[in-house]
């Protein structure tokens, strides 16, 4: 495998923007969320809108919405779901000795 420099590798990009690891472990722990209940746990509008851009870009994150409704529903895609297990196995790992 050749080396990348840190700008050609995409985990940079994907964590250049502040919390979006943590959204993408919000969705594996809650399955599907408002973007009110994300914010009521600590992410304001401007972050929430620049992760939002960053996760969807990375086809991480889907939006939905109810007909009739303003509300987006936050859900992991599948390619989100397998990369926050690898984020998990990851973690499993440095909690070992």
């Amino acid at each position: 495998m050749s080396e990348r420099s840190e700008e050609e590798m995409l985990i940079f990009k994907l964590n250049n923007q502040k919390d979006t690891l943590k959204l993408l472990i919000l969705l594996w722990n809650r399955e599907k969320m408002y973007g009110s209940k994300i914010r009521r746990l600590g992410m304001n509008d401007r972050t929430l809108i620049k992760v939002r851009e960053v996760l969807t870009g990375f086809e991480l994150v889907k939006l939905t919405s109810i007909e009739g409704s303003r509300r987006l529903y936050y859900e992991l895609t599948p390619k989100g779901k397998r990369v926050v297990e690898k984020l998990v196995d990851i973690e499993r790992i440095l909690l070992t000795d």
